[in-house]
């Protein structure tokens, strides 16, 4: 445990939680900040809701897009991982016979909701076993080693919930972008080339 980590959060001190992935408690410095947020709301909810409240989220998803390295106008701040997974599966066009990449390390709730676009449009989730502590290049070739011209989607924790192992996102991503530029080639050039490899 790091030195201090105790004192971060206001966890019952003879309680040992270990599963801040499903239900974390956050630390003190955001607790304090959810609870200003909240007493702001209940003095005037008209005001708070009506005043500046868009620009507000707006700021926040900013941050959060700079601190990811990602363009604020692709990112929406969502309640959780669960929801935003299922946002972006239910804006796919699944087809009968396409393809959803995920590991045997993916969140169960996450896994869930493959499962259910799977069932409702005849798709096929391909579950790519990562040996557990495989290094980056291992992990990358596993999971693009799965990958066909029938993928839609790669759904890749990057610090997966049940294992706690961290997944080589920014490699992977890379790879995929290539790939993604690759079969968009061959689709115009030479039909049914395309591999990940």
């Amino acid at each position: 445990m790091i030195d201090g980590a105790r004192e971060l959060f206001a966890l019952d001190p003879n309680v040992a939680h270990l599963n801040h992935g499903s239900f974390g408690s956050v630390a003190i410095p955001v607790r304090q900040e959810r609870i200003r947020l909240l007493d702001e709301y209940d003095a005037n909810p008209l005001r708070f809701v009506t005043g500046d409240l868009w620009d507000r989220v707006a700021g926040n998803r900013s941050a959060a897009a700079e601190f990811l390295g990602a363009d604020p106008e692709l990112c929406a701040l969502v309640i959780n991982a669960t929801f935003g997974v299922a946002l972006a599966l239910n804006s796919l066009r699944l087809q009968p016979g396409d393809e959803i990449v995920i590991t045997d390390h993916s969140y169960h709730a996450v896994t869930l909701a493959v499962e259910d676009q799977i069932k409702r449009f005849g798709a096929k989730v391909v579950v790519t076993p990562v040996d557990l502590g495989a290094g980056a290049a291992e992990t990358v070739a596993a999971i693009t080693d799965a990958v066909t011209e029938r993928t839609k989607l790669v759904i890749v924790d990057e610090i997966s919930s049940a294992t706690a192992q961290r997944h080589p996102i920014a490699e992977l991503s890379e790879r995929l972008r290539a790939w993604v530029c690759h079969c968009w080639w061959m689709r115009h050039t030479a039909p049914g080339c395309c591999r990940a490899r």
